[in-house]
């Protein structure tokens, strides 16, 4: 028995002999019971002792046995510790690109069927730019132009034939038949609208169609005796001024105002 065994024991003996003597009076029957009780502690105590000995001297020879033979002692299992995230990051790997589509043939022209007639291809065409129409020449020249005495309100009269291209004609008027001429009135052949273009004195201006080629032209203004010439006009600009004619108002017999 070892040197730490013996001291166990005598340590227990020596509680259970100051507990009884506590408890119980100092006796021949106490004592013997007590002895009695303390014999049997001991005995089953050493046979505890002798058992427990028995396991480890066992547990060394087995190990013993098992270091000769070459076969490692099994070792207890280690529980594994738990991480709430992994040592290791998972990689992920990454999808695999799917294939391009392969493009598919043009499909095969058919061959025409026989008595059938393919209409001819549809080719669109950009029609052209409008172009603006190009202006022409100017009119011609009032060639056939009389002047007229007029009537005895003092009007005085003249008259012209068209001329081709003409939109418009214009009247010019002076004292003298060497000028200076100035407009007194226009009219637009589309609307045989007068327009009164004289900015001196009058009484009355008045441009008219007489027939489909003629038109004819009144005017009361001072003096009895006047000049005019007439031009033709269009888009393109002004034709060339007629030839001057005199047209007077009614004056009396031997007065020498007149045309």
């Amino acid at each position: 028995m070892s040197t730490e065994l013996s001291g166990l024991f005598r340590a227990a003996a020596h509680e259970e002999a100051v507990a009884a003597e506590r408890e119980f009076p100092l006796g021949p029957d106490t004592i013997h019971r007590y002895v009695t009780a303390a014999l049997r502690r001991r005995v089953a105590l050493g046979a505890l002792i002798g058992v427990a000995g028995a396991v480890v001297i066992g547990g060394g020879a087995l190990g013993i046995q098992h270091y000769w033979q070459g076969e490692p002692l099994a070792a207890s299992p280690t529980p594994a510790v738990t991480s709430s995230q992994s040592a290791t990051p998972s990689v992920t790997a990454s999808p695999t690109p799917s294939p391009s589509p392969t493009a598919s043939a043009s499909p095969t022209p058919t061959a025409p069927v026989p008595g059938e007639t393919t209409p001819p291809p549809v080719i669109e065409t950009t029609p052209p730019a409008p172009h603006e129409t190009p202006v022409g020449a100017v009119p011609g020249q009032v060639t056939t132009v009389s002047g007229f005495v007029g009537a005895g309100s003092g009007e005085k009269q003249l008259s012209w034939n068209t001329v081709p291209d003409a939109t418009g004609y214009r009247v010019y008027r002076s004292s003298s038949a060497a000028g200076p001429f100035v407009a007194t009135a226009s009219v637009i052949v589309a609307t045989n609208a007068t327009t009164i273009e004289y900015g001196g004195s009058y009484e009355y201006i008045q441009i008219w169609p007489r027939a489909s080629d003629m038109y004819d032209y009144v005017d009361v203004t001072e003096g009895y005796v006047n000049y005019y010439r007439v031009a033709a006009f269009n888009a393109a600009g002004t034709g060339p001024r007629s030839p001057v004619v005199c047209a007077s108002a009614p004056v009396p017999p031997g007065d020498p105002n007149k045309c």
